[in-house]
């Protein structure tokens, strides 16, 4: 992901010949330090609707690492290579659809790390039919699905109940790696 700093503390990210901005609002509603999440959910510890008037006071990239500063006092470094998403994410592709309480785009790895309580997956397809839940679901851009931490999966009519459980959600097919 390409991404550009202005002098006047704009954050522009480049989606194929697009310019696009950053909101700060946008940005300071994505910190992910400690003091800022709840340890057990990764939920906010924030309003987001109370961010008004967010401004960068300072922004800097560090070993790949966006460095910012807001008017709010916040300060955060957020991973350019890893995009967060909060508060009721899903994903529906024609193969399946995902509910989470939050995921991760990590940009380097091509992998989106959804968590929730818990996460859910299902199928869309009519001759594929299942269904999963976990602490934690990992979709690869290859479309293998790892479901991770209390996994339980329902598929052609068998339960499958394990810490991990890897499947191939296009064929259904399951495997160890």
């Amino acid at each position: 992901m390409k991404i550009e700093l202005e002098q006047n503390n704009k954050v522009f990210v480049f989606e194929g010949p697009n310019k696009l901005e950053l909101h700060p609002i946008w940005l300071r509603e994505r910190v992910s330090e400690k003091e800022h999440l709840d340890k057990n959910t990764e939920q906010r510890l924030f309003d987001p609707s109370v961010l008004k008037d967010i401004k960068i006071n300072k922004v800097n990239i560090t070993n790949k690492l966006l460095d910012i500063e807001f008017s709010d006092g916040v300060k955060s470094k957020i991973d350019i290579n890893k995009i967060s998403f909060l508060d009721n994410v899903s994903i529906d592709s024609k193969y399946i659809s995902i509910s989470a309480s939050s995921a991760v785009y990590d940009d380097k790895n091509k992998v989106i790390n959804m968590s929730g309580a818990p996460s859910k997956i299902t199928s869309n397809k009519e001759n594929n039919i299942f269904y999963g839940l976990a602490d934690k679901i990992l979709f690869f851009n290859n479309e293998r699905v790892h479901l991770i931490g209390n996994a339980t999966m329902e598929y052609e009519g068998i339960s499958i109940t394990s810490n991990l459980i890897i499947f191939n959600p296009i064929t259904g097919n399951i495997s160890t790696e």
